[in-house]
């Protein structure tokens, strides 16, 4: 009977042990100086561990209690692109040449010009010292109903052209038909898109390799992050080998069902080679990836360079001065977390909102422990608590049966 009550005993001492490890990542908040709403900003390596609908994430004060938050995510539609306009050196009747007073690169090219019914071909090039001219991958055609109108009573038109990353100082442009009249241009410049700085982190550099199939002339890039991520942007480069060639790509994501690799079609598109390709998600929660290229060529691409970025992500709070608060998340079991306030939140202007950061708990973990998250609270635990029960009084039924037999033989021998 002794054996008994210490194995129930230590059935419940056990139970609260496992029942704190239910969420993967727990972190402090840095202490804000003002009570009010802030954003605290969750990097990449903290919502990798989320789950897929980020309905596990909790923040709770020094006491174990929830604070209500609302989370937000940065919407990219809010960057515009800033215009820088560039300086004219030299002009003739064939020929403009611009110079860039800011040397940081960009990737477009704008032209705005007075409504004029002409169309025209010309060429750009750069340089950095008007000596060396490098010519862009395309002649381009001016045609003004395909080119957006802006101001007033439509009296400009502007076009966009995406010559790839570059940091020319100077630029020119050559006309290539034999029309005299010319642009009556309003400004020409370039568009500075700070998206990248305000609206994305990026994600720790992926790992990748390369498969080359000589006889389909395919070429294999498999990607892997170090973790999961939600995926909004990739950017990626190869070498400048036969750029006028047509490549066609195939983009998979790599998932697991019943403990096989699967691969899911996410899109296809047209491979620049030399140039920035980019592609965009809606929140594309992944660990890996796989690049099918189709080419025309006996030998493999090679890819220079790859890049991803995670839109920024938030949980909006209203937090109390010199309070310390907790952040947990990465639970499977637990429901997504819904508050009466969210409207509240949103009211309140995010984008106005300071922004604080998670920090390193310079506490042990057992003393944030006030209010503990019992075992009781998970299904499996439950069923498994029955069971134990269950098993435990059939084998006090057990040993109170032969105990009473016992009982009854010795009455019966006296």
């Amino acid at each position: 009977m002794k054996s008994i009550i210490v194995f129930i005993s230590s059935v419940f001492l056990v139970l609260p042990a496992f029942s704190q490890r239910l969420y993967d990542v727990e972190v402090g908040v840095k202490p804000i100086k003002r009570t009010g709403f802030y954003k605290i900003f969750l990097p990449p390596t903290i919502t990798g561990k989320t789950k897929a609908s980020l309905g596990d994430m909790r923040l709770l004060d020094n006491k174990g209690n929830e604070v209500p938050y609302y989370l937000y995510c940065e919407d990219i539609k809010k960057y515009e692109p800033v215009f820088e306009e560039f300086t004219i050196k030299n002009q003739t009747d064939t020929s403009l040449i611009l110079e860039k007073k800011n040397l940081s690169p960009f990737k477009e090219f704008v032209l705005r010009v007075k409504n004029q019914d002409i169309t025209k071909q010309f060429r750009i090039q750069g340089s950095d010292n008007l000596n060396d001219w490098k010519t862009f991958a395309r002649e381009f055609k001016w045609n003004p109903a395909r080119s957006q109108k802006i101001g007033d009573k439509d009296t400009v038109q502007e076009k966009v052209i995406n010559l790839g990353k570059n940091n020319f100082k100077y630029f020119r442009i050559t006309y290539l038909d034999s029309l005299r009249q010319n642009f009556d241009f309003v400004s020409l410049g370039s568009n500075h898109r700070s998206i990248l700085e305000k609206a994305y982190t990026k994600i720790k550099e992926p790992l990748f390799e390369q498969y080359f199939d000589k006889e389909k002339k395919i070429t294999t890039f498999y990607i892997s992050f170090y973790q999961k991520h939600f995926l909004d942007r990739l950017e990626f480069e190869f070498n400048e080998r036969n750029k006028n060639h047509k490549n066609k790509a195939k983009l998979y994501q790599v998932y697991e069902e019943n403990g096989e690799q699967k691969e899911k079609f996410l899109n296809t598109f047209e491979l620049k080679l030399g140039e920035d390709n980019t592609l965009t998600f809606d929140r594309l929660f992944v660990k890996k990836l796989v690049l099918r290229v189709e080419h025309n060529e006996k030998e493999p691409l090679i890819l220079k360079d790859i890049h991803a970025y995670e839109l920024n992500k938030y949980m909006v709070a209203y937090l109390y001065r010199n309070q310390e608060y907790q952040f947990r998340l990465g639970n499977d079991t637990v429901k997504k977390a819904t508050y009466s306030e969210e409207e509240l939140y949103k009211k309140e202007g995010v984008l106005s909102m300071p922004i604080t950061e998670l920090k390193k708990m310079k506490k042990p973990l057992k003393e944030w422990r006030k209010k503990e998250i019992q075992f009781f609270e998970s299904i499996s635990w439950i069923w498994g608590g029955f069971f134990i029960l269950f098993v435990l009084l059939t084998l006090f039924l057990i040993r109170l049966i032969i105990d009473y037999r016992k009982k009854k033989d010795v009455a019966n021998n006296t």
